[in-house]
């Protein structure tokens, strides 16, 4: 065994997790400590729910940075009746959870804590799952997934059990502690790796990105409507409807969405959302989806996408995304502000976007209309930009 293993072995010893450092990033590759991007390690704990146990609700969330620093650990206070406490296997008790943090704030400090990082986890969707959270797919590295460890199980997926125990020489999930074990393992088994499961990535993205600039790749181009809704003491915005056009400006996708809260203002006047239009909309659940599955390998287009973004509860690649708000050629016409999509129609087209009725829609073809009128020059300063970045790495 290689003395990187060993030093990890004792890194991930039961006795002594508390006390211990992470691996030296010097000694596993100068190429690593370049890397701007922060990486962390994530591990989530469930109880069982409902009559039979079987279902997952989120017991504790532990996560890790790159130094094997415990930088958030938390008990998560249930929501429902607890059927199955999993002790024996997860360690969580009743008293663990009966004063825990409510959940609503655990996942809102946790995407704060995972935003713009690499995350490390070992089959994230079920974390993901619970967590009620989505990450993009370009900065997630699953070790069940990658590839030099699926040679290890001939194909099939790997228990990070038998990872930890066949590549790092440590017995974990035993017990107490079992969620920060989980992360550091992951973590760890991340960092032997990191510099060929990297490689493996810059070369799929090049692919994308080759493909993105002989314009093969497929935009879309979307706009939401939000109503005003009331939660308890809190006012806020609710997704009302999803419009999704292709690249011919034809309608792919529009759905409305049902309110889910108390609705203190429809503003049907500026986007024509009735009662009746949500009140038999498809649940917000199934519009992510469904939205998700659309969007994806697509590039995207839209005005101020951070906001149809935070509405939807979805992520999409960086590179993926082009936004109206933000292009250059636009914002100088207001001085380096963002300018209103209203503002650029009626500049560039002599049109003027419509309240009321169909606006997601239009807004959404409006948009679209913007992007294929600057798409040339825009796509050749962003690869000008790729290169200058390449270079100075």
């Amino acid at each position: 065994m290689s003395k990187i293993f060993e030093q990890e072995k004792v890194w991930l010893d039961k006795s002594k997790y508390d006390e211990v450092e992470c691996v030296n990033y010097e000694k596993l590759s100068k190429k690593q400590e370049n890397n701007d991007i922060e990486v962390v390690a994530i591990d989530c704990e469930m109880v069982g729910i409902n009559h039979d146990g079987r279902e997952d609700m989120l017991a504790r969330v532990s996560i890790i940075n790159s130094k094997g620093e415990i930088i958030y650990d938390k008990f998560v206070k249930p929501t429902t009746k607890v059927t199955d406490y999993r002790t024996p296997v997860s360690g969580i008790r009743p008293e663990d959870i009966e004063h825990g943090e409510i959940f609503t704030k655990v996942k809102q400090e946790v995407l704060r804590v995972l935003k713009n990082k690499i995350v490390i986890c070992h089959s994230p969707k079920k974390d993901l799952k619970v967590l009620k959270i989505s990450h993009p797919r370009c900065m997630i590295r699953d070790t069940s997934t990658y590839s030099n460890f699926m040679q290890f199980t001939e194909g099939r997926k790997p228990s990070l059990k038998q990872l930890t125990l066949h590549f790092l020489g440590a017995s974990i999930q035993e017990g107490q502690h079992r969620s920060v074990q989980a992360a550091k393992a992951a973590l760890q088994l991340y960092m032997i790796f990191r510099d060929d499961w990297e490689s493996q990535i810059n070369l799929k993205n090049n692919a994308v990105i080759q493909e993105k600039e002989n314009n093969d790749i497929e935009v879309l181009a979307i706009d939401c409507e939000k109503i005003g809704v009331q939660q308890g003491n809190t006012h806020g915005n609710m997704l009302a409807r999803v419009s999704i056009v292709n690249s011919k400006g034809e309608i792919i996708y529009d759905k409305f969405v049902k309110n889910t809260a108390k609705v203190t203002d429809y503003r049907t006047s500026l986007s024509g959302i009735q009662p009746k239009d949500i009140l038999y909309g498809v649940g917000i659940s199934k519009v992510k989806k469904q939205v998700a599955r659309i969007l994806k390998n697509k590039l995207l287009v839209g005005h101020s996408l951070k906001n149809n973004f935070r509405m939807l509860e979805i992520s999409h690649p960086e590179h993926m995304l082009r936004d109206i708000s933000t292009c250059s050629t636009f914002t100088i016409l207001t001085k380096n502000q963002k300018p209103s999509l209203k503002r650029l129609a009626r500049y560039y087209f002599e049109t003027v976007l419509p309240d009321g009725e169909h606006r997601s829609v239009e807004n959404a073809k409006a948009a679209l209309r913007l992007y294929m009128l600057v798409r040339n020059d825009w796509e050749k300063r962003l690869k000008k930009k790729r290169k200058n970045s390449s270079r100075k790495k």
